[in-house]
This record gives C-alpha cells, sequence and structure tokens, in this order.
C-alpha cells in the first residue's frame, strides 16, 4: 500500500490514482459472505484448481504426443500447388502444438483435416478421428468431471454445516 501511495505522489498523472480505483473490486468479495451459492461457487473453483493442474498436465502431455505425432505424419507436406502454405500445418514444433490445440477446440479443424487429407490421403483422416476423439471428447469430458465431482463435494459439505448450524440453534 505504502509503495501505491509512493507512485502516486511521485506520478504527474492521476492515472496512479486508477490503482486505488481497482480496490473498488474488492467489494464484490464481500458479496461472498452474504451469498451463500455464491460462496459455494468460489470455493468450488479454488478446491477444483489443484485437479485442474493435473488435467492440464495431462492435456499438455496428449498436445505434445499428438503435435509430434502430426510432425510425422503431415510435416512438409501441407504445400499445395498454385496455394500459399496454410498458416496452420505441422512443419515446427511450436505451429504443431498450436494446430493440435486448435484441433482439439473446434477452431476451423475442418480445414487442417482437408489439408492433411490431401496431403497425405484418406490415411489423414485416422489422426484426425484420434485426437478428437482423445484429446476433445475424453480429456475435456475428464475435466468437466473434476469440477462436477468437486462441486457435489462442496454441496455436501456445505448442507452437513448447514444442518450442524441448525442443530445448535
Amino acid at each position: 500500500v505504502t509503495g501505491l501511495i509512493e507512485l502516486a505522489y511521485k506520478s504527474n498523472s492521476m492515472s496512479a490514482f486508477r490503482i486505488f480505483r481497482m480496490f473498488r473490486l474488492l467489494r464484490v468479495l464481500r458479496l461472498i459472505s452474504f451469498l451463500k451459492p455464491l460462496r459455494t461457487i468460489f470455493r468450488v473453483v479454488v478446491e477444483t484448481t489443484i485437479g485442474l493442474g493435473y488435467i492440464s498436465a495431462l492435456l499438455f502431455l496428449f498436445m505434445f504426443i499428438f503435435s509430434v505425432f502430426g510432425m510425422q505424419i503431415f510435416g512438409g507436406k501441407f504445400f499445395f500447388e498454385h496455394q500459399e502454405r496454410p498458416q496452420w500445418n505441422f512443419d515446427t514444433f511450436p505451429v504443431a502444438m498450436m494446430t493440435a490445440f486448435q484441433i482439439l477446440t473446434y477452431d476451423m479443424w475442418s480445414f487442417v483435416l482437408i489439408d492433411g487429407m490431401r496431403a497425405v490421403g484418406w490415411s489423414g483422416a485416422f489422426y484426425f478421428f484420434f485426437w478428437i476423439t482423445i484429446g476433445a471428447l475424453v480429456l475435456r469430458n475428464l475435466l468437466l468431471v473434476i469440477i462436477l465431482e468437486t462441486y457435489v463435494i462442496v454441496r455436501a459439505q456445505t448442507l452437513k454445516e448447514e444442518q450442524a448450524e441448525d442443530a445448535v440453534h
């Protein structure tokens, strides 16, 4: 806090006082203590972060595997006659990771599928089938399962706490 005050005095513009306006956002956190459903949702978000870390690591591992696999199958083959090279390809590892993420999120993945099938034939569709099945369907649903499981646990704890308070009163 003292650093913010010092910054305000040293600054000639009013932009330093905008920092103090950010503290107004903390007022929203006071609502958590008043609204029980919001408190439950906040507890779910906080308690889910550990499980999300594990799922994120698993998702990154599968993205790494399918990026390298895509580089082996499609690397350097997305050059077509009378066309420039597509932006999403498997020529370099960073672009392959972005392409795998694009397929995972269904963001214009059909264009990558068409280019892959043009490059290596119908056998290229198997890569997309397995990546969408494992990545998009299984791993994303696993993410939802963790969130819903945490919600059920937190909701059961909240109900027990409410019953304990009612028994005391």
